[in-house]
């Protein structure tokens, strides 16, 4: 069964899963590999690509997400230097 719950992070800063990076969606960056992470995925129905959600009152300026031939996942229509993170601890 799906959750339709949102996670959200409460750590403090030092252990948080977010850097200071400055990204050009306005989003804010993973601290392990630097990509948004204002949005948080889970396996699709077919356990073949991810579906990323976008997480609620976040910056993160775009509203919808893409998948490229690079093997990783973008906000819809834009370059490659704003992908979306991919760690474990992003998923639901």
């Amino acid at each position: 069964m799906i959750s339709s719950q949102k996670p959200t992070i409460v750590a403090p800063k030092k252990q948080s899963p977010y850097s200071d990076k400055k990204l050009d969606c306005k989003g804010r960056a993973c601290a392990k590999c630097g990509s948004c992470r204002d949005w948080y995925w889970r396996w699709d129905p077919s356990g073949n690509e991810k579906d990323y959600t976008k997480r609620d009152g976040v910056n993160c300026r775009y509203n919808d997400f893409d998948y490229y031939d690079f093997g990783r996942y973008y906000h819809f229509g834009r370059s490659s230097d704003t992908n979306l993170c991919e760690c474990d601890d992003n998923r639901l």
